[in-house]
């Protein structure tokens, strides 16, 4: 990873893969380099795709993508910044993310919301 401004650290690597959960069915699992993981349902996961794509498109002006997962102990909170976004964990790690890497975030995240994805 390398280091970004203001002390965050740019994301090298993020991996989003689903796994079974014998109440929420599939979990989609967000897992960045320096930070804990994060469980989102199918639908949290699709509805969090679609807030980045929006973000990334200028459709949303949001300045803050906030989500409380309901099976996972980590929220998903990203400051919105004019080089891409900055996710920051509950325990405070930061991760950086350019517009590509938000882009390519969305698109996995939308792609796994899918009930086709196996679980």
């Amino acid at each position: 990873m390398d280091v970004g401004g203001a002390g965050a650290q740019t994301a090298s690597r993020f991996t989003v893969s689903v796994v079974a959960h014998r109440h929420f069915g599939g979990l989609v699992t967000l897992a960045v380099d320096n930070q804990p993981l994060r469980r989102l349902t199918r639908e949290e996961s699709l509805v969090l795709g679609r807030a980045l794509a929006a973000t990334v498109a200028g459709v949303s002006v949001e300045k803050r993508i906030y989500m409380s997962p309901i099976a996972s102990d980590q929220d998903f909170d990203a400051a919105v910044e004019r080089e891409g976004i900055v996710l920051t964990s509950d325990s405070g790690e930061k991760a950086r993310f350019d517009w590509t890497a938000v882009v390519d975030l969305a698109g996995r995240l939308a792609q796994e919301a899918s009930p086709s994805t196996k679980e």
